[in-house]
């Protein structure tokens, strides 16, 4: 594989800071710097070091299952898996914070050659495990020559020290990267508390589901590419794929349930005779994503809260009455019915008796008096206006709506993690 194939993006020189924290006072004796000063760093290698741990594993069992093969043939006792061995290898030495360092900076610094220096230590490594005279003597016979040829299944020589640097910092990344998700647990236990599936599942076990899948070739690309290219930013993609993760388990339906909405709608119909089976059931598996839907717009709305609360301007209570009215108005042009529309509104945008007192501004109307007043407008059939909310509050009309556009613009950013076709599906007049 030549330098150009090898998708390994990390820049030459990575920025250096003083080193802090405990991995600092380890090595400050040496005059060593940090060589993660940035979140843009860290992301680097954890976009890559997947793709190099697999390139490593893959090169490992290609140069060497043989030669390990022979000497477990040789070994007393139950026959061991030589793939598992050398897997045993990179885990215990190279993704260790504390021997990656020492086994990879020689080739970084140019000292020793990729592939003689991992060779050294894997015959170490062996010696130690098996306890064999034969395994220097094999790993001599192996190693003879041809060390560094591409089939070994990593980038050329030139690029050998990019791929030892990825490795050498990844586990201080991957670190780095745990301490930040513990960080944010509070967020996904507002997340749990917001789609109620505890206590099936907590903070916890959602950071350890995503940690499994995000740090793999596959997926390291998609989470962390955009991050590097500038697209977004860690914190915005991290909490958009743990939203994700919690919706999928949220909205996982029990056994039947589309089946018993099939069948109440038909009876509710009156139908009789022969049903078609298909049109049922995607009219049940429409009821049935609808459902999902208004639920989840509850959720998003009640998750809110903890990032629009914490603002002086009314902008959480003016997203509830905005979503409050807007839906009454959809929902009024198709029922004909003003009491049922303004019914169903309350249902499907709820809030509780503390939110309901709150004001939009010293001596206003609270939030249940302005919704109210307006109710009585929904119950004559007719819609309500941005114009209608501020003639309650006696304000501008265009204050009320810079109220919404900006609460609006933060669910976006910090709830739903600015992930725009979940935000055009669930709230289109967005």
């Amino acid at each position: 594989m030549g330098a150009g194939q090898t998708g390994y993006t990390l820049a030459p020189c990575m920025a250096l800071l003083l080193q802090t924290g405990i991995w600092g006072q380890r090595l400050s004796h040496t005059g060593k710097l940090d060589r993660l000063q940035t979140e843009r760093d860290i992301v680097l290698v954890l976009r890559d070091a997947p793709r190099a741990y697999a390139d490593v594993e893959a090169a490992l069992e290609r140069r060497y299952c043989c030669i390990v093969r022979s000497l477990l043939s040789a070994m007393p006792g139950p026959p061991s898996n030589p793939e598992a061995l050398l897997r045993e290898f990179v885990t215990a030495k190279i993704k260790d914070q504390s021997t990656a360092v020492r086994i990879l900076d020689p080739v970084i610094n140019g000292d020793r050659p990729f592939w003689l220096q991992i060779s050294h230590h894997l015959r170490v490594f062996l010696d130690a495990k098996l306890r064999s005279d034969d395994v220097a003597e094999a790993f001599c016979a192996a190693t003879s020559d041809d060390r560094d040829a591409p089939e070994n299944g990593l980038p050329e020589r030139a690029c050998d020290t990019e791929v030892a640097r990825i490795l050498r910092d990844a586990p201080e990344a991957y670190d780095r990267f745990v301490q930040l998700l513990q960080s944010w647990q509070g967020y996904v236990g507002g997340l749990l508390r917001s789609y109620k599936i505890e206590p099936a599942w907590d903070a916890d076990a959602i950071l350890n589901d995503f940690l499994t899948k995000a740090l793999t070739p596959e997926s390291a690309e998609k989470i962390f590419g955009p991050v590097v290219e500038g697209k977004c930013s860690l914190k915005t993609m991290v909490f958009r794929c743990l939203r994700n993760r919690v919706i999928d388990i949220w909205r996982r339906p029990p056994v039947g349930t589309i089946e018993n909405i099939d069948v109440e709608a038909s009876e509710e119909r009156g139908e009789k005779g022969v049903v078609d089976a298909t049109a049922t059931e995607k009219t049940g598996e429409t009821d049935f994503r609808l459902g999902q839907m208004l639920r989840e717009r509850v959720c998003v709305l009640q998750e809110a809260k903890t990032w629009l609360g914490e603002y002086r301007a009314p902008y959480y209570q003016s997203l509830l009455l905005s979503e409050r009215t807007q839906l009454a108005n959809q929902v009024g042009g198709a029922l004909e019915d003003g009491a049922l529309s303004a019914a169903y509104a309350e249902q499907w945008v709820p809030w509780v008796v503390a939110d309901g007192e709150l004001v939009f501004e010293v001596g206003k109307p609270t939030l249940d008096e302005t919704w109210m007043r307006l109710r009585a407008l929904v119950e004559q059939g007719k819609p309500i206006r941005s114009t209608d909310i501020a003639a309650v509050l006696d304000i501008a009309s265009n204050r009320f709506d810079q109220w919404v556009s900006r609460a609006r613009h933060k669910v976006v950013e910090s709830v739903l993690g600015e992930d725009w076709a979940t935000t055009q599906e669930l709230f289109p007049h967005w």
